[in-house]
């Protein structure tokens, strides 16, 4: 199973990997990114599978700070000057909404 890990460099990776949930596997615990530091993460990423994943997330986890995420996914567009990256989280956004009423 491949497996994602964060070394912290930035500022959001370490709080990431503070506001981590230990979760038991096998013989050891593993740190997990909270849902909404993955959608963030996703985001971010800006791959079509991304899409889909984050589209699943906020599905699943429908108490998740909605708002939260796109003030981080916004600073992260304006630092890395991709405007898309932001346009499309509104647009998974939008989609949830509609399919929501």
């Amino acid at each position: 199973m491949p497996i994602n890990r964060i070394l912290g460099s930035l500022g959001f990776e370490r709080a990431v990997v503070d506001r981590a949930v230990l979760k038991p596997l096998e013989t050891f615990e593993l740190p997990v990114a909270s849902a909404a530091d993955l959608v963030v993460m996703k985001a971010v990423a800006h791959r079509a599978l991304e899409t889909a994943d984050i589209d699943a997330i906020l599905r699943t986890f429908s108490e998740l700070d909605v708002r939260a995420i796109c003030t981080t996914v916004e600073g992260f567009a304006r630092l890395l000057e991709t405007p898309e990256v932001l346009e499309e989280f509104d647009h998974v956004v939008q989609r949830l909404r509609r399919r929501q009423h």
